[in-house]
């Protein structure tokens, strides 16, 4: 019996996503400084303010869904949420970030 091995893609991401997570931080506290200055209460940055938001928080889920997928430890972590409401939040988060 030859199993396929799950990709595990967060080796891979997380560098990418810590470097990310800080640029995006930065921007987020230069843009709330001068949100009283004209350009930057225009139409662009605030959605540029809530698209930040949003691909901060599907990391931090991203990461905290599938980082115990691959270690049998943590099972309990996912299983426990079935019969919870929390699965059914995560899957909103996701179609807000594709929406957003």
């Amino acid at each position: 019996h030859n199993s396929m091995q799950r990709p595990v893609l967060y080796y891979f991401l997380l560098p990418f996503s810590a470097i990310s997570i800080i640029l995006y931080l930065r921007m987020l506290q230069i843009a709330w400084k001068k949100r009283n200055s004209i350009i930057f209460r225009a139409f662009f940055y605030k959605q540029t303010r809530s698209q930040a938001i949003l691909d901060i928080s599907y990391i931090v889920v991203y990461f905290l869904t599938d980082i115990p997928q691959d270690w049998p430890s943590l099972w309990h972590l996912l299983t426990d949420l079935n019969g919870s409401v929390v699965p059914q939040l995560i899957y909103c988060h996701m179609f807000i970030c594709i929406l957003g």
